[in-house]
């Protein structure tokens, strides 16, 4: 046998006692344990659903039926976001009607977006369209502002009034602080 000529033990064993396996899905074993390929512990999953069934949000798995449920509830839950995703929608800044760009997917911000893209390639967003934004403490004066990017360590403030400062400042800064 070739290394290029493998198979999973358990999709062997499923297509041994279920016979085919249907195109787009893949083998899970319903008790999270690789090891136990018994036919009752293989489920077909369709590999579209993979990601959904796997994340956090979704009721934990652990054997046949439950799984069985958890991929129904997936199936319910992408077609709800696939009909969110036809209905119409209302621009909040222009009020033309427009349909979310399915190239998008189901994410947060498609989902619930208000703002149709002609307006938003603008730059202008419907009231109660937000960004979320990352509240940080600033390391120079210790307050809570919405950071504009991941690494902002200083608030607009002090930016301000300190424009060029840079990390090694601000880490000396945080010395003295200590120090006092």
């Amino acid at each position: 046998m070739s290394k290029d000529n493998w198979e999973f033990k358990h999709y062997i064993v499923y297509r041994e006692v279920h016979g085919s396996i249907p195109d787009g899905y893949d083998i899970v074993c319903a008790d999270k344990n690789p090891f136990n390929c018994q036919p009752e512990n293989l489920v077909a999953v369709p590999h579209r659903l993979m990601a959904r069934i796997n994340s956090t949000d979704t009721p934990d798995w652990h054997d046949a039926e439950s799984l069985r449920q958890c991929v129904a509830l997936c199936e319910l839950a992408s077609g709800i976001h696939k009909a969110e995703l036809s209905v119409p929608r209302t621009c909040g800044v222009c009020g033309k009607t427009f349909l979310p760009d399915p190239s998008k997917g189901a994410d947060y911000q498609n989902r619930y977006r208000k703002t149709c893209p002609e307006c938003r390639a603008q730059g202008l967003k419907a009231h109660g369209e937000r960004t979320v934004k990352l509240l940080v403490t600033c390391c120079v004066c210790g307050k809570q502002f919405p950071a504009r990017a991941k690494n902002q360590k200083r608030c607009p403030e002090c930016i301000a009034i300190h424009p060029k400062w840079g990390a090694k400042r601000h880490a000396d800064l945080e010395e003295r602080k200590r120090k006092d």
